[in-house]
């Protein structure tokens, strides 16, 4: 066995970052933070990707390090869902792209692979952000799809 050796000194408070802070976030007129630009299909198969676009806020705004910027919920019961799958999850990815920088406006596109051992069934897809207010305050914000059937092949 090998000793572990020294411990690399803690360099955080003195690391330089080249991201400037948010200035603010924007929304397109008739739309609101959390909007649904594209909802998904109605029915999906196994090994198929699900896609969805929210008008979203800059993640940066809260990194979300206790919580999660998306769920994927399935149906239990009449009133009750559950998260089968998160912003940790493998199956699952987000990309966020700013869509006019004067006007402050952004999106977040939202790609779940449905995997084999999904289970069929019925989903929707759950986005949590923040957005910065141009005078002052961070606010949260939710949206939610239509719901979705997930079919056995």
């Amino acid at each position: 066995s090998v000793d572990a050796g020294p411990s690399p000194p803690y360099m955080n408070d003195v690391m330089l970052s080249l991201n400037t802070g948010v200035l603010f976030d924007g929304h397109p007129i008739n739309t609101d933070f959390g909007y649904v630009k594209s909802q998904p299909n109605k029915v999906y198969g196994i090994n198929e990707t699900v896609k969805v676009t929210y008008i979203s806020g800059n993640p940066r705004n809260n990194l979300f390090t206790e919580k999660t910027y998306f769920t994927i919920e399935r149906k239990i019961n009449e009133d009750r869902w559950k998260v089968a799958y998160t912003d940790a999850s493998w199956e699952t990815k987000m990309v966020w792209h700013r869509t006019n920088t004067i006007l402050g406006f952004s999106e977040m596109d939202i790609y779940w692979d449905i995997s084999p051992q999904t289970l069929p069934g019925e989903y929707r897809i759950r986005h949590s952000g923040e957005y910065k207010y141009i005078l002052s305050g961070k606010y949260p914000y939710e949206g939610l799809t239509h719901s979705f059937t997930v079919k056995e092949d």
